[in-house]
This record gives structure tokens, sequence and C-alpha cells, in this order.
């Protein structure tokens, strides 16, 4: 997600009654053309609505005159299936998070609206973890693609039997065949970590925002065990640290 859309959806987050064309103009500091591209698009996705018929009067006539309010598409959320494809699944999800939070954040009884807000947090920050390890599986297989482990193999085995003279040049073609390959993977992780993850993350911390109370309320106390995850006393108990030092020693 750009982060002029970011702003749209956070300042319609903030004014759920909706805003004019004008007031979405100056809260967001966008230029006309990049608004109304966003706003366009959008209206589209059925992310966003535009309703007509505020009236108010202008002119030394006092004319009435229509004017449109954005407001987010509270019922963006109801769809009878979700899409088939992968991306558009992920997508579908991020979109509704402002929704959902939206909803959550009109629940009346506090302790309810916290406990739903822990587990509709708990659900998406899972989803992120799962895309962060799709987006590094993702990246592997497309870096050991092209080219063929098969011809490294022979590479390598060339390096192995060939002589003082011809190691060098070997050598430096299986090297080159590595560092187009981590290129490769770099490119992929990168483009798999902007278009799915950070839009991701984005959408979360814009859903968290119409719940500040629910986070201040339940979640402050949690903050100290979450800043131990940091601590290398904590991370030397962990399962995999230890069967790791079982398995292969220090030196």
């Amino acid at each position: 997600m750009r982060p002029g859309e970011f702003k749209i959806l956070a300042a319609l987050m903030e004014n759920p009654e909706g805003l004019t064309y004008t007031k979405l103009k100056d809260k967001t500091n966008l230029s006309n053309p990049v608004l109304s591209e966003y706003l366009a698009r959008f209206k589209n996705e059925g992310v966003i609505l535009a309703s007509v018929g505020w009236k108010t009067q202008t002119g030394e006539n006092k004319q009435k005159k229509e004017r449109s309010r954005y407001v987010l598409a509270g019922a963006y959320l109801g769809k009878e299936s979700m899409p088939s494809d992968f991306e558009q699944k992920v997508s579908a999800l991020m979109s509704a998070i402002p929704f959902e939070s939206l909803r959550i954040s009109r629940v009346r009884d506090p302790d309810r609206r916290q406990k739903v807000f822990s587990d509709f947090l708990n659900y998406h920050t899972g989803n992120i973890r799962a895309l962060i390890l799709l987006s590094i599986m993702k990246s592997i297989k497309a870096s050991l693609g092209e080219p063929s482990l098969h011809e490294d193999a022979v590479l390598f085995e060339k390096i192995v039997k060939s002589g003082k003279k011809k190691v060098r040049l070997h050598g430096k073609k299986f090297l080159d065949h590595w560092e187009q390959r981590l290129s490769l993977f770099h490119s992929a992780l990168q483009e798999k970590l902007v278009n799915w993850v950070m839009p991701y993350v984005q959408f979360l911390a814009l859903g968290s925002m119409g719940n500040l109370d629910s986070a201040l309320y339940g979640f402050t106390k949690e903050i100290p065990a979450l800043l131990l995850r940091f601590d290398k006393n904590i991370v030397e108990k962990t399962f995999w640290h230890g069967e790791l030092e079982k398995a292969v020693p220090q030196n």
C-alpha cells in the first residue's frame, strides 16, 4: 500500500461519518491528480463509497448543492465467498482489516472488546508470519530455478578435478552462478515483502488506530514480556537454540 493510500484510509478511519473531497485533500496533503486516482481505484474495488445527497447552502441565492462524502465501505466484508487465487485472498483479507477493526471498536463492553481485538491481532500477526515464510520459500525456489543445480554440480566437479591453471576459471564460473542466484533471491524476496508483508503490516497498524483504547486497556501490561523476547537469556532458553548447541557445539 502506498503512503498516500494509507493516508486516505487513516483519515477515513478517524472520521467514520465521511469526509468531502476538500477535507480529505486537506488531511492527506495529496495533489488533486493523486487523490482522484486513489479514490477512483478504492471506489472501483469497493473499499470506499461516495455518499451523494449531503446538501449545503451556497452562493448569494442560498441554493442547495449536492456534495459527496467519502466513507469506508462498512459492508465490504460481506462477501459470500473468498477469491480462489491466493494473492487475491491475501489482498481481500488485508483490505478488510480496517472495516473489521471499525466493527470491533463499536463493541460496547471493554472486556469483550479487548478479547475480540486480541484474537483479531493474533490471527493477523499469524498471517504476517506465514507471509514472511512464504516469501522466503518462494524466493529460494525462484533463485534455485535458473541456472540449474546440475550445472553447479558439474562446475564443482570440474573445480575438484582440474589442475591449478583451470581451478580459478571454473571457480569463477561457479561463483558467478551463485552471485546470479543471490541476485534473483534478493529481488524476489524484496518483491514479496513489498507486495505482501509491508502492506499487511500497514493495514494492521491502520486497523489498530480505531482500537487504541483496547490496546491500552489490555496490551500495555504485555509490553515488558514482548521486549524480553529480544533478551539473550530468553534466546538461550528456546528449544531450537538448545538443540542447536547440542548438535553443533560452538568452537
